[in-house]
């Protein structure tokens, strides 16, 4: 299950020495579906459609850990609040004389690489998964339903039933207290994740709704989408608070600083990583892409706000330094 390949892979990388340069690490053998930092800010890792997980150095590029991951390609992934596991989702196995796979989930300790769980099987492929702030539950798609599992048992406690289209994207509060899902249906909505109970739906993209994060604060979140634009929503209110509209492709990636004063999305198409404000909506940087990173791009931000992960579907990872001079 565990594969200490670093010396065996090709990595690439180079030392970033303006804000402009990126550590570019190169070891996938096929496209990067899903990016998250530890919480400790000193290793990232990366989900693909190779069916492994790979855990790098964030400042050296150098590869850590390679985990067997799932039957299909990874598709998701998020560590939890403390940094101790790592939850990924991705496809399962094709159902039998369909064009249909099955979704997994599992729960790995990051330390030692060791399987800690499998959570029971899901009728569709899974997208999109998230640990709750305490550990105790994770939270993935099944194609327009959403489940939450105790990660000690397995089992399955909570569904969400609403979205009419497959969920894309989903965030849970940095107190546990909302689940926000995105959707390609064209909605964003807030969940009670004890009960499921429907808090809000919101409307304004349209098109599809490819990503969200939550601030730390449980305010506000943030999507992207199809329409290539960008919103900020109140999810306590339930309205929309701003529509960003500097991009020029679908925004596919999104990711909230924890601290909770900025946030990044990125968009392949358009080649850009733009960082705006989360309380005024200011567009406060621009990171160009190299033309081979065409295609849809996840971004997440390091704990300390000092560094962003973008993976595209050019096989790579870059790590941009954002206080680099």
């Amino acid at each position: 299950m565990r594969h200490l390949l670093a010396a065996a892979l090709a990595l690439t990388f180079s030392a970033p020495a303006r804000a402009a340069d990126a550590v570019v690490v190169r070891g996938h053998k096929d496209r990067i579906n899903a990016v998250a930092f530890t919480p400790d800010n000193k290793t990232v890792a990366t989900g693909s459609t190779d069916k492994t997980v790979r855990v790098w150095d964030a400042k050296t590029g150098k590869e850590l850990l390679s985990l067997e991951a799932h039957t299909g390609a990874v598709t998701g992934l998020a560590f939890s609040f403390d940094g101790k596991k790592l939850v990924t989702g991705g496809y399962g196995p094709r159902q039998k004389g369909t064009e249909v796979f099955t979704g997994e989930v599992k729960v790995w300790d990051v330390s030692s690489g060791k399987l800690l769980q499998t959570m029971e099987k899901t009728n569709l492929a899974v997208e999109a998964v998230a640990f709750d702030p305490n550990g105790r539950q994770v939270a993935a798609n099944s194609g327009k339903l959403v489940h939450i599992w105790d990660v000690m048992t397995g089992t399955r406690k909570v569904t969400f039933e609403g979205h009419t289209d497959p969920v894309r994207g989903i965030g849970f509060d940095a107190q546990g207290a909302r689940l926000v899902t995105a959707g390609e249906d064209g909605t964003v909505r807030v969940w009670h994740p004890d009960t499921g109970k429907l808090i809000h739906t919101l409307k304004g993209h349209q098109g599809l709704v490819l990503a969200t994060a939550v601030a730390p604060n449980g305010v506000r979140a943030v999507t992207g989408g199809q329409d290539h634009s960008v919103r900020i929503w109140n999810i306590e209110t339930g309205k929309e608070e701003a529509k960003l509209t500097k991009h020029g492709g679908p925004v596919s990636g999104v990711a909230m600083n924890p601290d909770g004063k900025n946030f990044a999305t990125a968009s392949g198409l358009d080649g850009t990583v733009r960082v705006w404000e989360t309380e005024t909506g200011k567009e406060v940087r621009i990171l160009r892409l190299p033309k081979e990173s065409k295609g849809p791009c996840r971004v997440a931000y390091a704990p300390d706000g000092k560094r962003l992960a973008i993976a595209c579907f050019d096989n790579s990872l870059r790590v941009y330094e954002l206080t680099a001079e």
